[in-house]
């Protein structure tokens, strides 16, 4: 403070003259420029930013009005039964439910999309089966569908729709928008997506007019730009350290221009109560001020006028000064924007390293059940050679070899390995014995275990060759496995092994050899390893095949063709001569549970989910078993009744709404050809069929009811109408007008003629 007062006491005259000059003639002179062009501005700004607004809102009700339509039709087609349905079981040409179902699915995509005037074109993702039906696309595998990525990284929302902008995603050109289905189901089926041309939105756009050089914005919640005069700005998302973010999240707290290209710009929002989307005007403050700035450039040129003459006089002894503080002030400058354009780039470069951390550690996650899918599929017979090639590259799963050996392993005796552990106990001993085996047969060109059930191991072998020396190997490591399993374990475990395999499309055909092998352990008594040479020499395994196989083959199509009392009866039969084979209760009780999951099996390729029937402990009731009796009981008293009470509710419910569609084409095409076989084929189903389902239903023929309707359609034209009678018979497709009177006569008790000159002389 000293040295200041010293260096002004010093300074001479003529300095202090400059300074005094200076002061009192541009302070005053800024002052005022500065005073007149706030008050200008404002005034503008505040009118501008009333037009804004209304205009914002304008184009804010538009939008909404576009967006609520979208929704609306969205929570329609997704909770549409119709939808549910087709989600569940997939597109498959070898179900006639689902084939029907997916028919129909398709109809009702196409009257929506009818109703609402093509305003979006629709896809329906099915994730259980990696299926994708779009009218715009057609029907794709998922991994073909454009959007998959989407589909992917795709949250539900409760009851709530996503809407994803374009450009989000590679190659996205549409509006999109996004719903789970079922929509209020813990379990993720699949999701329903609306495809929204640009245009349609963009028209919102070409009805807001805000003048030459002022800019629009649509930010969702997010912080993603959903729509901008800008194309290229579609998609992006605002950066925290842009000033754009900071008047997003909250408008009063953001103080002066916003700057973009080296331009200035005044912001107006408002904000949709509807999905909290802001609608943004950005407007140059070079046209907001346009009136404002007349006043400005006068002021300023008054200012820069004296500042010239006193600059003029102190220029000679202040250039030494002012250069080199320029080129200072523009190293720094320059410094300055540099360390923000690091700082941006570093901030930059540890977000995406964030994300691509989290995006790792959890494909790492789910690496393990994605292995697993693909083996299960495998196993299915669901995979071509093509599609285990992508997958197998894709989740580094090697399945190497030339011939491959499925082995099947099973504990023995499941009701006491049920009952000693509990769920979680039972997961870690499966896992243990997985890597048990795993460690035994690590020397396999290929060695991959999965669990399908609780207790149960499928081992996939490859090897290079098909000869006696791989087959022994084979057995031996199948007697290693069985003896480490019972010192280690306290268990022990029955292995069938099937016959080589040339191919791995071919698993599928030795994973059913080697459950079919399975079953012989419930005779043999467990501890054992079981191939074909053994159950094919065993006299006993024979007989035990075949009276297996003949019930379980008369009870599973008892349940397809839906005659569960059948099926009931078949079971008690067959209860009757299972001592004769199996005296052992553990054996008895693992049969039984083989017989249930075939049940299962056969339930679930006809639509029905046995699960969602019983309780979720389903085994635990055989296993749980103290006397074969306890078993029938619950086989015949509890297990059958089930399905027959589920499946003639089902069936019901199938025939009303079959009843209900007929009901419908019939008013609609009552004037063209129709008759039983023609509405049959229509609807997929055989003519007696539909006669029965229509009697039951309607308590009336098809065909009556179909005359009744056409007779009371005549009644109404021939009293409200100057239709003629031969016009009234064609319509009506008569052969010929004698046919139609005939009729007509019949159902009313008098002719056409005579009964439009009583209605008439009625009225």
């Amino acid at each position: 403070m000293v040295k200041p007062i010293r260096l002004w006491r010093r300074m001479s005259f003529k300095k202090k003259l400059l300074v005094y000059s200076l002061l009192l003639s541009v302070i005053p002179v800024m002052l005022l420029g500065l005073i007149s062009s706030y008050m200008a501005g404002s005034s503008v700004q505040e009118e501008v930013d009333r037009n804004h607004r209304i205009i914002l809102k304008q184009m804010e009700y538009q939008m909404d009005g576009i967006l609520k339509s979208l929704d609306a039709s969205s929570l329609q087609i997704a909770s549409d039964r119709t939808v549910e349905k087709s989600v569940r079981l997939g597109i498959s040409m070898d179900s006639l439910e689902a084939l029907e179902t997916t028919l129909e699915m398709k109809e009702i995509i196409r009257q929506y999309r009818s109703y609402n005037g093509t305003l979006f074109n629709v896809s329906l993702v099915y994730n259980r089966f990696g299926q994708v039906y779009s009218n715009h696309y057609g029907m794709l595998a998922l991994n073909d569908f454009p959007y998959y990525e989407l589909i992917k990284s795709a949250r539900p929302m409760y009851m709530g729709a996503t809407v994803v902008p374009p450009y989000t995603y590679p190659q996205q050109t549409e509006f999109l928008l996004l719903r789970p289905v079922p929509i209020n189901s813990p379990v993720m089926e699949g999701w329903l997506l609306l495809h929204v041309d640009p245009e349609i939105i963009e028209e919102v756009f070409q009805s807001v007019s805000l003048g030459n050089g002022r800019k629009l914005l649509v930010i969702d919640e997010q912080g993603r730009i959903v729509l901008s005069s800008n194309k290229a700005d579609i998609g992006t998302k605002l950066t925290a350290t842009n000033d754009l973010h900071q008047f997003w999240q909250n408008p009063s707290s953001f103080t002066g221009p916003y700057t973009y290209n080296k331009q200035q710009y005044h912001l107006s929002s408002e904000k949709s109560s509807f999905n909290n989307w802001t609608y943004l005007a950005m407007t140059p403050y070079s046209e907001l001020t346009a009136k404002s700035d007349h006043i400005q450039r006068l002021t300023w040129i008054t200012v820069i006028i004296l500042i010239g003459l006193w600059m003029l006089i102190s220029v000679i002894g202040s250039h030494r000064l002012y250069f080199p503080i320029q080129r200072l002030a523009g190293k720094f400058s320059g410094s300055d924007r540099e360390a923000d354009d690091l700082n941006a780039l570093d901030s930059y470069l540890e977000k995406v390293l964030r994300i691509n951390e989290g995006l790792q550690l959890q494909y790492q996650e789910q690496l393990p059940h994605l292995k697993e899918s693909v083996l299960f599929k495998l196993l299915r017979g669901e995979m071509t050679e093509d599609e285990l090639a992508v997958h197998s590259a894709n989740k580094h799963l090697a399945l190497d070899g030339s011939w491959f050996y499925l082995l099947a392993l099973e504990v023995d005796q499941p009701v006491k390995f049920w009952r000693k552990y509990q769920t979680r106990d039972r997961s870690l001993m499966m896992y243990a014995l997985s890597k048990l085996i795993q460690e035994i047969c690590e020397e396999m060109p290929t060695c991959v275990t999965l669990t399908p059930n609780p207790g149960q191991i499928i081992c996939i072998l490859g090897t290079e060759r098909n000869d006696d020396a791989a087959w022994s190997r084979i057995n031996e490591m199948s007697r290693l496995i069985r003896e480490k399993v019972k010192e280690y374990f306290q268990h022990t475990i029955t292995v069938a092994i099937s016959d080589a395999q040339p191919s791995l499309t071919a698993v599928s055909l030795g994973y059913e050899q080697a459950l079919q092998l399975l079953r012989y352990r419930f005779v043999m008594g467990g501890n054992a390893t079981i191939t074909r040479e053994i159950a094919e020499n065993s006299t006993m395994l024979r007989q035990f095949n075949h009276f297996f196989a003949k019930w379980q083959r008369r009870i599973l199509a008892s349940i397809a063709e839906g005659d569960i009392e059948q099926a009931r009866n078949q079971f008690a039969e067959m209860m009757e001569d299972v001592p004769h084979f199996m005296a052992n209760v553990e054996s008895v009780l693992g049969l039984m549970a083989y017989l249930l999951g075939e049940i299962d099996q056969c339930l679930q390729d006809r639509g029905y989910d046995l699960h969602e029937w019983m309780d979720d402990q389903l085994y635990m009731n055989i296993y749980s078993a103290s006397s074969l009796e306890e078993v029938r009981q619950w086989f015949c008293n509890e297990l059958f009744p089930s399905i027959q009470r589920e499946m003639e509710q089902s069936r019901q419910s199938k025939q009303a709404l079959l009843i209900s569609q007929v009901i419908d084409y019939i008013l609609e095409r009552f004037e063209t050809d129709l008759s039983l076989q023609q509405v049959a084929e229509h609807f997929h189903c055989s003519p007696s069929q539909l006669s029965r389902a229509f009697k039951e239903e309607k308590g009336i023929n098809f065909v009556d009811y179909l005359i009744d309707y056409r007779m009371n359609r005549a009644k109404e034209w021939l009293a409200h109408s100057d239709l003629s009678i031969k016009e009234i018979t064609e319509k009506l497709r008569y052969a010929t007008t004698q046919n139609f009177t005939r009729v007509f006569k019949q159902c009313t008790g008098m002719p056409p003629g005579k009964y439009r000159e009583q209605f008439r002389q009625g009225s």
